[in-house]
């Protein structure tokens, strides 16, 4: 091998230059440490310690101690972020959130667990807030175009806190254009577990079942399982259906034969939201007994359902604008944010456990020796269910407040609720 003088000098110029930026290298990266540790020698501003402290709320000490070093080498910020909601739904909306000033992927995706941990349990502290007041605002968002029936919309409110195996069933029975359909269409934004159509079913589905040739699937009630079904004229449910309904209520499934005897079950835990119109659209007269003929169902119907109201328009009411209230309540919308902070505050709420003190016993059937000695007083009966609803009605108010056990302003809410319930609507 021939030795080539130019390739030795040329070879050691190459490795001379390496390692002069390796040295280079060292002493960037050791410059860069001393920095680091001066820095982090200097004390936070105010305005950083300030969003530094509220972090230990909400992270570990090990995390506390990595963010603080890192935050005062300006590797990384605190800043203050706005949930989405609307102010109707929260006065507090703002979370923290620490931002990445590097180009570092590892250390981007811890603070991304770390963000997440902390929106989650700002979220659990937004629940808390939210707990406090949700009676006065979920019944907003319920048929937001209608400015009157309150209780008609406490009543549902609670409703949607009812649990599948406890459910409350309400009934609405009114004239015709007075808002009832756009109330059961818009449980829908509080509760997207919900099912609406027409008593004889709708869209290729049958009310509790629906057959096609040899096969039998599920059926608007059944579809609704777990969730809440709203029901439109439920007075055109076959006799049949009205069966399979019956059982559905009282035990949260049916059994359905078909032509060839074959049986299938069905679950339906549903909470049963529906309404109905008097036999000409319009109730006629104000006496109980008039008003009692122009109902098109019977009172086993009736006796399955824990609250009735009774919607009528007011002798002077002003049917132009109660048209208008239904075709804006079409376009209605909440934002998308807020429903979905409802929808999952009740679904959170909904593994909460209730408790009904004994000191409640006694007021309860207080309550309802009251009533039923005033019983004729009222469109409908008092019956067992009643009892059952009142309780259940407690256990979802006490729910609603994320608390495991009945208190006195529960008690005082149902209590208005069923009084309002048991009187003519008008």
């Amino acid at each position: 091998m021939v030795f080539n003088i130019y390739d030795f000098f040329i070879k050691i110029r190459q490795l001379k230059t390496i390692v002069l930026y390796s040295i280079y290298d060292i002493i960037i990266r050791m410059a860069g440490k001393f920095i680091d540790f001066v820095k982090s020698l200097i004390p936070l501003s105010d305005e950083k310690r300030k969003l530094f402290f509220k972090l230990t709320d909400y992270i570990g000490e090990s995390e506390i101690k990595e963010i603080k070093k890192l935050l005062k080498q300006n590797k990384v910020e605190i800043i203050t972020k706005t949930m989405d909601i609307s102010p109707q739904i929260l006065d507090n909306r703002d979370y923290l959130f620490i931002e990445n000033k590097t180009t570092n992927s590892i250390l981007s995706n811890k603070l991304s667990e770390l963000n997440k941990i902390m929106l989650d349990k700002k979220i659990e502290e937004s629940y808390i807030d939210f707990s406090k007041n949700a009676i006065n605002v979920i019944p907003k968002f319920i048929a937001m175009s209608i400015n009157d029936y309150d209780y008609i919309k406490y009543a549902i409110t609670l409703q949607l806190f009812s649990t599948y195996d406890e459910p409350v069933h309400i009934l609405l029975i009114g004239d015709k254009g007075v808002g009832k359909t756009n109330i059961l269409r818009s449980v829908t934004n509080v509760n997207h577990n919900t099912i609406f159509g027409p008593g004889n079913g709708s869209l290729g589905l049958g009310f509790c079942v629906t057959v096609k040739g040899n096969n039998v699937e599920n059926g608007l009630i059944a579809n609704a399982d777990k969730g809440i079904c709203a029901i439109e004229k439920i007075n055109l449910i076959k006799p049949r259906d009205q069966e399979l309904l019956f059982s559905a209520m009282e035990s949260g499934y049916f059994d359905y034969e078909d032509k060839k005897s074959k049986s299938y079950k069905f679950n339906a835990r549903v909470r049963l939201l529906a309404c109905l119109e008097p036999k000409d659209d319009r109730f006629v007269g104000w006496t109980l007994e008039t008003l009692k003929k122009q109902i098109p169902v019977n009172d086993e119907i009736l006796s399955k359902f824990h609250l009735i109201f009774m919607i009528r328009k007011n002798k002077e009411s002003n049917d132009h604008q109660i048209s208008k209230n239904i075709i804006f309540a079409k376009h209605e919308k909440i934002m998308s944010a807020d429903e979905k902070f409802i929808c999952d505050f009740i679904e959170n709420s909904a593994k909460i456990n209730v408790e009904i003190p004994g000191e409640f016993d006694s007021k309860i059937v207080e309550l309802v020796t009251k009533i039923k000695i005033d019983e004729k007083k009222y469109l409908v009966n008092v019956s067992p269910h009643l009892i059952l609803g009142i309780k259940r009605m407690l256990k979802a108010s006490a729910r609603m407040r994320l608390s495991k056990k009945v208190n006195e302003d529960d008690y005082l809410l149902v209590k208005q609720i069923v009084l309002k319930g048991l009187k003519l609507y008008d």
